[in-house]
């Protein structure tokens, strides 16, 4: 598995790829948990930096149940963040296959949702798309920012977001919205090709 490591660091992903799974067989030949869930993790890295979603998917769901069944707590929580994070990138593809003319202008991606907040309140989720606030048409983190919080809290404001294929709009009320953002992803059909 190491040299699969310094395989990938220095550009060799197809051969790291190719020696991730031929050590998977192996693991799962002498059933080894702990080295299977492992080098699924590294096998769902490598589909993710190929634009391969349902790859990394696939890999992070395997290698966080053999987590769980070996009860290795911290790299369960960081498996389940990886998925989380997966989740906000399907979204976001979702969104721009959908509405690539609408999303050419940009947009501000949630990234986190604080409970008890607003954007909570409101149903907000990440991997939302932020297009509108109110009448202000959202193109980078800093535009919702300044809109925000120069908006009288009593105000009732429209809210209008891509949810995957789905583009909805919820009322709420000026101010901060408890929400973490970035900046919109790019098309990933402007991404080079997965490579095989």
């Amino acid at each position: 598995m190491n040299l699969a490591v310094l395989d990938y660091q220095q550009g060799n992903k197809e051969a790291a790829r190719q020696a991730l799974e031929q050590g998977l067989v192996k693991a799962r030949a002498l059933q080894h948990v702990a080295y299977q869930a492992d080098i699924l993790n590294l096998l769902a890295q490598v589909a993710l930096d190929q634009n391969d979603l349902a790859g990394a998917r696939q890999r992070w769901t395997e290698a966080l149940a053999l987590y769980r069944q070996s009860q290795t707590t911290a790299k369960i929580g960081k498996t389940e963040q990886r998925l989380a994070e997966l989740s906000v990138i399907e979204s976001a593809t979702s969104a721009w296959k959908t509405h690539a003319t609408l999303l050419a202008k940009s947009g501000v991606l949630v990234t986190g949702v604080q409970p008890g907040g607003q954007a909570s309140k409101a149903g907000l989720q990440p991997g939302d798309i932020l297009i509108h606030y109110d009448q202000t048409r959202l193109d980078k983190p800093a535009s919702l920012q300044s809109v925000a919080k120069s908006t009288d809290p009593t105000k009732a404001i429209t809210l209008e977001f891509l949810r995957g294929a789905q583009k909805l709009t919820v009322q709420i009320h000026g101010g901060p919205l408890g929400i973490a953002i970035a900046g919109l992803p790019p098309d990933p059909s402007a991404l080079p090709p997965t490579q095989p």
